[in-house]
């Protein structure tokens, strides 16, 4: 199998954006016009921002497992200040908060998990108080590993087939073991679309959306933007321009690129700003891809003046790096 892997480019969001630290727990950054997306400056650049800040809030924090931003006002082009309040949660999990402001006032807040990978034997953070109180936390584990194998013998999972590979038809072998002892299982799907080299590029109209012009996306199925289709979901192969290092920021940048899902099915843009955007990191990314990644948008409701949207991000080899969704309001 041919692997893509990632070809360090020495850029990344911390850097394009200039995030510098100013004073314990500060730091700002600015984000210029051009990354300017379809009513503000682009979710997905202040998302990324959040996280890096998270990261140097926390350098020994680890991985980043997940990003919960929420916007609080409408951010403008220009300079971002940032706080950062951290959380020490049991042996391997920190959680930050991360406040952007402008003027004085929060326009953006996120909260961010890391993860440091587990040593061998070590038991899960945090365990049912019944547990810790009689310290029988080894004994419920090794009873859980027990169910869970039974349950695998009875559906016939891991014969013969390869530890922590799921399948496309959903199952896996949960009892693949990394050299952490820990349990683990990947998603893993054939990719089924055109390669990117076979796809043409489509362009965003710079003059509505500037961000257009740092973004490399080549459409590989389902319906394009504003075309009066019947159906409510998008599929591209995705680079950033410049390329940045496929990071967890440069994925919450990737998750925030294609137009609402709602857009195959209209005719003309509609304002549908982004309120809350998350973000579920699947792997650690210390084998991460080369761009583009895969990126499939869809719409999962659109109701009442409110949308949601499913993103899931896959490299090349269909390994699920990431998955997002964001809640937005539409305005007309």
């Amino acid at each position: 199998m041919v692997r893509f892997m990632m070809q360090l480019t020495g850029r990344s969001v911390r850097t394009v954006f200039a995030l510098t630290e100013t004073g314990p727990r500060a730091w700002e950054a600015t984000v210029d016009g051009t990354w300017r997306g379809w009513t503000g400056p682009h979710g997905g650049v202040i998302a990324g921002l959040l996280v890096e800040v998270s990261r140097m809030a926390a350098p020994d924090g680890g991985a980043v497992r997940a990003v919960d931003t929420r916007f609080l006002g409408r951010p403008g082009e220009g300079r971002f200040r940032f706080d950062a309040t951290v959380h020490a949660v049991g042996r391997s999990t920190t959680v930050v908060d991360v406040t952007a402001r402008q003027g004085g006032a929060a326009v953006v807040a996120g909260t961010i998990t890391l993860g440091r990978i587990g040593t061998r034997g070590r038991q899960p953070d945090r365990v049912g108080a019944d547990d810790a109180k009689s310290g029988s936390s080894s004994t419920a584990a090794s009873r859980a590993t027990q169910a869970v194998r039974g349950r695998e013998s009875a559906a016939g999972v891991g014969r013969g087939e390869p530890a922590g590979v799921a399948h496309r038809d959903g199952r896996g072998d949960p009892s693949g073991r990394s050299g952490t002892g820990a349990l683990e299982r990947s998603n893993v799907e054939a990719i089924d679309v055109p390669a990117p080299e076979r796809c043409a590029r489509f362009a965003l109209p710079p003059e509505i959306v500037p961000v257009g012009a740092h973004l490399d996306i080549r459409p590989a199925a389902g319906p394009l933007p504003l075309t009066g289709s019947s159906e409510a979901w998008m599929c591209a192969w995705i680079s950033l321009v410049p390329e940045l290092d496929t990071d967890a920021a440069a994925l919450a940048v990737l998750a925030d690129a294609l137009p609402p899902g709602i857009f195959p099915m209209l005719r003309a843009p509609l304002a549908v700003p982004t309120v809350a955007m998350s973000l579920y990191l699947h792997t650690d990314l210390a084998a991460a891809p080369a761009q583009p990644v895969l990126v499939k948008a869809a719409n999962v409701s659109t109701s009442g003046g409110w949308s949601v949207d499913d993103v899931d991000i896959r490299d090349r080899e269909g390994r699920l790096l990431a998955q997002s969704r964001q809640t937005r309001r539409v305005l007309g």
